[in-house]
């Protein structure tokens, strides 16, 4: 961790996301199609085997983790900029979710 630092550009996205000014069916009428829909029940599918271990190792359903994974990448589609660790060092530290960085 010696090597990370803290990004101002995640910060900035961070607050400046929209969805938290949506109601949830404003979101999900924008962000759930008939096509991520389709695509995640064949995720589910495909991958099974591991989203049952994930299931079992830390309690989170598989629709859950598909859900997630369709709406923060697009099932894969979408890669980000952002390096990961700087990146979550970075939400860690800024402390207006430190519930989420918690044990």
């Amino acid at each position: 961790l010696e090597d990370t630092t803290i990004d101002e550009k995640v910060l900035a996205r961070d607050r400046a996301q929209g969805v938290f000014t949506q109601t949830f069916t404003e979101f999900s009428n924008r962000m759930i199609s008939a096509y991520r829909l389709k695509q995640g029940a064949a995720n589910l599918k495909k991958y099974g085997e591991i989203f049952a271990r994930a299931d079992k190792q830390f309690g989170v359903q598989p629709a859950v983790i598909a859900a997630f994974w369709g709406l923060e990448t697009d099932f894969g589609a979408v890669q980000g900029d952002f390096h990961t660790l700087n990146a979550l060092v970075t939400l860690s530290h800024d402390c207006r979710r430190p519930q989420l960085f918690r044990q």
